[in-house]
């Protein structure tokens, strides 16, 4: 499934080759697939260009209607021409339109089906409708070089293979939750499989080192080195690929690499990824007593508020609650979570963007979201200012006092499960907690008494 060291691939040699038993009759569409930032526009305009062609690349995108009333999809060429994606066999008119120029068509899939308050009902009439794209052109004859571009996850949850969390099965929220965060890697295989006879667009070392070579031929070997570290994929499935796009800026601007900044970003990226965050969460908030916290879920998340049904939330995708994944994941044994989430928005702002779109890209997957879900959470997350996170950890303060000095003993008890670890987020303090104290020892009393009655 992915490269390796060894010989290198040239993928662009490849398409060409599959282009060309396209025009011969022999090859249906093809499906270029690979993480984010793989190199897959790239590998299709070189392949056209050994074919003496020019490349259309035709975008598919989630776009907000004028007015904010909704969200449609949208067909872009390079000309700004554009057709809206309301229905499959008019976009496919669309694009054989396109094929008729004499260039390879290429047609790119959405990165990003997310927006705000778009209902879940319309993500799923775009996906549909993405679907049908995909199926038509599958189907289409060849009568032009075309090919269909998209990261791995994306034709994962266009073709509908899995389901996401369901705000009718709490349980299932979080077994959806915290067994693919458990076994990420396993997980990450079947989710990222990619299509049959597509062609997957992967750095792994050999390709990085071959296109290093051919594009670096005036630096030293130290320089070099530091070239490849800069690109390195650090985490993951991925872990030891490259982004091609990194290593030829890092070629191109060999004096902007700095060894102890690509450390501390190292560092940044090795705290934020999904392992890291996802995994303590879920073993802290879900891991001690998933049974007792679903049973919770179903008859008193309805009306409460608070940091429980924020977190169920998460489960459901919405980004009002993503924050608090992202504090509680972050904001280890600190002091003071506030000061710390700042000093992570400066270090989020100097990530290149290809960074950004793998780590939000793991989140997507581990948490059955449409694509482009997280990566708008995460600037949001790290787009805060100083006052909106003070009142962010505030809220979050304030509601889950609220849950510690309820008269539901249900919701006490399974409130003080998670008082040592937002002691330790830094969200409320061992004096907070100590102050409520005699109400729990009371109810664990009451329950003892009851217990010796039997």
């Amino acid at each position: 499934m992915w490269g390796s060291a060894g010989e290198a691939r040239d993928f662009s040699e490849e398409l060409a080759q599959r282009l060309e038993a396209q025009r011969d009759g022999k090859e249906g569409a093809i499906l270029v697939t690979g993480y984010p930032k793989s190199g897959k526009s790239s590998a299709l305009r070189e392949a056209a260009g050994r074919l003496k062609r020019e490349m259309l690349l035709l975008r598919a995108e989630a776009v907000q209607i004028a007015g904010g009333t909704g969200v449609q999809l949208v067909l872009k060429d390079d000309r700004g021409t554009e057709a809206v994606l309301d229905d499959a066999d008019r976009v496919l008119n669309f694009i054989r339109e396109r094929m008729k120029e004499g260039v390879v068509v290429a047609v790119e899939l959405p990165k990003s089906l997310y927006f705000p308050g778009v209902m879940e009902g319309r993500t799923e009439e775009m996906r549909e409708l993405l679907r049908r794209l995909v199926d038509g052109l599958r189907r289409m004859s060849a009568v032009a070089l075309f090919a269909i571009e998209g990261n791995s996850y994306t034709f994962h949850f266009i073709e509908g293979r899995g389901e996401g969390p369901s705000a009718e099965d709490p349980d299932g929220i979080l077994r959806r939750i915290t067994k693919p965060l458990k076994s990420r890697i396993g997980h990450e295989r079947e989710v990222l499989r990619s299509p049959a006879g597509s062609v997957e667009v992967a750095y792994g070392e050999a390709e990085a080192k071959a296109l290093l070579e051919k594009l670096a031929k005036n630096l030293d070997e130290k320089r070099k080195e530091l070239v490849l570290r800069s690109a390195r994929v650090n985490h993951g499935l991925h872990k030891g690929y490259y982004f091609p796009g990194l290593i030829v800026k890092g070629i191109e601007h060999p004096e902007a690499l700095d060894e102890k900044v690509i450390g501390e970003l190292e560092h940044f990226e090795e705290q934020l990824e999904v392992d890291a965050v996802g995994v303590g969460l879920a073993d802290a908030v879900y891991g001690r007593a998933s049974s007792a916290i679903a049973q919770y879920a179903r008859e008193v998340l309805g009306t409460a508020s608070g940091i429980f049904s924020n977190l169920l939330t998460l489960g459901l995708g919405l980004a009002a609650s993503a924050e608090v994944l992202f504090l509680f994941g972050l904001a280890r044994k600190s002091e003071d979570p506030v000061k710390q989430a700042l000093e992570r928005r400066k270090k989020w702002e100097k990530l290149p963007e290809e960074r950004k779109e793998y780590l939000s890209y793991r989140y997507d997957v581990a948490l059955a979201l449409s694509p482009g879900t997280a990566r708008r959470w995460l600037n949001d997350f790290f787009h805060q200012s100083e006052d909106e996170t003070r009142q962010m950890i505030e809220e979050l303060r304030r509601d889950f006092k609220r849950l510690l000095e309820s008269n539901d003993e249900k919701v006490k008890v399974l409130a003080w499960l998670d008082v040592p670890y937002l002691i330790e987020a830094g969200v409320i303090s061992v004096e907070d907690a100590a102050a409520h104290k005699e109400g729990f020892l009371e109810l664990l009393k009451s329950d003892d008494e009851e217990m010796m009655k039997r």
